[in-house]
C-alpha cells in the first residue's frame, strides 16, 4: 500500500510541476488531433459519396469501401495515425519533463525531429499487438460458429436463449483476457517511448531494451493500475456527467427549431471539451507514469544540452514537414467537406418507414406498408430474398426464427412452405393473424401510394435475386406521371 501512495504522489508532483507546459500542449496537440481525423474522415465520407452516389451511405457501400484499395489503405493507417499522434504527444509531454524549464515549443520541434522514429515504434507494436490477438479472434469465430451460426443474429438478440447467454460469457471472458494480454504489453513496452527518446535511437532496440528490462517492474505495474483505475473513473463519471446536463438543458429550453438549434450546438461544444478534459488528464496521468518510473541514465542536463544542439542543426526539416503536412491537411479536408455539403444540399429529406413500418405492426408486412401509407410516409423500406423455388419473399433474416418462431432459412425453402408463416400471432406483443409476404403482393399495395425503398439481402449465392426484382418492377411499373425514384445505397423504382 506504501509503494502505492508513493507511486500516486509521484505522478501528481511530477504532473503539478509542469501543469502549465502540459495544458499548452494539450492545447496544441488536440488541435493537431482534431485536424488530422477529422480531415481523414471527411476525406472517408467524400470517398463514399462520391462512389455510392446516393443520398446516404448503406451497409454495401461500406463493405465495398472497406474491401477496396483505398478502403483497406484507411483500415490500416488510422490505427497507426492514431499511435503516432498519441506517441508525438507523449514524446512532448516526455520531453517536458525532461527540460529544467519546461518549454512547450522545444520539446515539440525536439519530438518531431524524431518523428519517423514514433512512426516505426507504433508499426512495430501494432503488428506485435494483432499477432497476439490472432489466437483470441480465432476462438471468438470459432465460438460464434459453434452457438450462433444455426440462425440469424437477430433472433438471438431478440430471444437470448440459453446458448446465447453461453456465448456472451465466453466473449466477456475472452475480453477479459484480451485486456489483460493487453495491459502487459502495456506494462512491459512502458519506457519504450522514453528509451527510444533518451537511450535508443533505434525502434527494435528500444522495444527489445524495455521488455527485458524487468528492474522496475513493481512500480511500473503500480503506474500502469493507477492509471487504468483513473481511466475507468473518469470514463464512467463524464459520460454520466454529461447525460445530466443535457437532460436539464433540454428541460428548460423551448423546443423550437433556433432554440433546438442552439442547444444541441451548445451540447455537442460542451461535450467536446468535457471529453478533451478527460482524454488530456489521462494522457498527462500516464506519461507522468512513465516519466517517474523511468530511471534516466544522465543528468537531465545533459540530454536537454544535447538536444538543443540537435534542435539548432535539425529544426528546419521537420517544421518544414509539419507545416506542409498541415497545410496538405487542411487542404484536403476543406475539398471533402466541401463536396459533402455540395452533395447533401441536393438532397432532400424524406419521411421512409424502416422495414414497411414495423412499430406496431409486424416487420417487412403487407399491413405495416398499409399503415405507412395512411400515416403520409414517402417511402417504406423493405428486405427482400430469394426462395428455393425462385420467389421473391420479403423478410430481413435469414430465417424465420423470429418472426414466426420456425426453424425454415428462407433460400432453402419453398414458397409454399414459407407463405404459410404466420408472423401476426408470433409479434411481440401478439397480433392478428398475418402471413409472410412477396414482393408482388407488396408492389400491388403500394403501386402508386407510396415508394418502396427495396434492400436485397444475399444469404448464400443467389445472383438471379436482382433480376427477379427488376423483373417484378417493370411488370408492376406505374405510370409516367406518378414514377419517381428513390433509393439508399442505389437507384430504386418507386411505386
Amino acid at each position: 500500500m506504501r509503494l502505492v501512495i508513493d507511486q500516486f504522489l509521484q505522478m501528481t508532483l511530477a504532473i503539478a510541476r509542469r501543469w502549465q507546459s502540459l495544458f499548452v500542449l494539450q492545447i496544441w496537440m488536440t488541435l493537431a488531433s482534431v485536424l488530422l481525423f477529422s480531415t481523414l474522415l471527411a476525406a472517408v465520407l467524400g470517398s463514399l459519396l462520391a462512389r455510392d452516389g446516393s443520398p446516404a451511405v448503406g451497409n454495401s457501400a461500406l463493405i465495398d469501401f472497406a474491401l477496396s484499395p483505398l478502403g483497406l489503405l484507411t483500415l490500416n493507417v488510422m490505427p497507426i495515425a492514431y499511435l503516432v499522434v498519441m506517441y508525438i504527444e507523449h514524446a512532448c509531454s516526455l520531453e517536458v519533463f525532461a527540460d529544467p524549464k519546461g518549454r512547450v515549443t522545444e520539446s515539440i520541434l525536439r519530438s518531431l525531429i524524431r518523428l519517423p522514429r514514433l512512426i516505426a515504434l507504433a508499426i512495430l507494436q501494432t503488428v506485435i499487438s494483432l499477432i497476439v490477438a490472432i489466437p483470441i479472434l480465432v476462438i471468438g469465430a470459432f465460438v460464434y460458429w459453434l452457438l450462433l451460426s444455426d440462425a440469424d443474429i437477430n433472433y438471438y438478440l431478440a430471444n437470448r436463449p440459453p446458448k446465447f447467454i453461453l456465448a456472451i460469457v465466453i466473449g466477456l471472458l475472452l475480453l477479459a483476457i484480451a485486456f489483460v494480454f493487453a495491459a502487459y504489453l502495456i506494462t512491459r513496452w512502458f519506457h519504450a517511448l522514453p528509451r527510444l527518446l533518451f537511450d535508443q535511437p533505434n525502434p527494435i532496440n528500444a522495444l527489445l531494451s524495455a521488455w527485458r528490462d524487468t528492474k522496475q517492474w513493481r512500480s511500473t505495474t503500480i503506474a500502469v493500475l493507477l492509471w487504468l483505475t483513473l481511466q475507468l473513473i473518469l470514463g464512467s463519471l463524464a459520460p454520466l456527467v454529461l447525460a445530466l446536463i443535457t437532460s436539464k438543458l433540454f428541460s428548460l429550453v423551448k423546443h423550437d427549431s433556433i432554440t433546438s438549434i442552439i442547444a444541441a450546438s451548445s451540447i455537442i461544444i460542451l461535450h467536446t471539451f468535457m471529453l478533451s478534459v478527460v482524454a488530456a488528464i489521462g494522457q498527462c496521468w500516464f506519461v507522468a507514469g512513465v516519466w517517474t518510473t523511468y530511471k534516466v541514465p544522465l543528468r537531465l542536463e545533459l540530454i536537454t544540452d544535447t538536444h538543443n544542439a540537435l534542435i539548432s542543426r535539425s529544426w528546419i526539416r521537420p517544421l518544414f514537414f509539419a507545416f506542409g503536412g498541415g497545410v496538405a491537411l487542411i487542404v484536403v479536408g476543406l475539398s471533402a467537406i466541401r463536396h459533402v455539403f455540395d452533395f447533401t444540399h441536393r438532397q432532400h429529406v424524406h419521411i421512409v418507414a424502416h422495414r414497411g413500418g414495423a412499430i406496431g405492426f409486424p416487420e417487412n408486412s403487407l399491413s405495416g406498408v398499409k399503415r405507412s401509407i395512411d400515416l403520409g410516409a414517402y417511402a417504406a423500406e423493405i428486405d427482400v430474398q430469394l426462395s428455393k423455388d425462385g420467389i421473391v419473399i420479403v423478410n430481413h433474416d435469414k430465417d424465420l426464427r423470429r418472426v414466426a418462431n420456425l426453424p425454415l432459412v428462407i433460400t432453402e425453402t419453398n414458397s409454399a412452405e414459407l407463405l404459410k408463416a404466420d408472423i401476426g400471432t408470433n409479434h411481440k406483443p401478439p397480433l392478428a393473424p398475418e402471413y409472410l409476404p412477396t414482393l408482388e403482393q407488396l408492389l400491388k399495395e403500394a403501386q402508386g401510394r407510396v415508394c418502396l425503398s427495396i434492400e436485397l439481402k444475399y444469404y448464400g449465392f443467389k445472383p438471379d435475386l436482382a433480376e427477379k426484382v427488376v423483373e417484378l418492377l417493370d411488370r408492376h411499373s406505374p405510370s409516367q406521371d406518378t414514377k419517381r425514384f428513390f433509393g439508399f445505397g442505389k437507384r430504386r423504382r418507386c411505386h
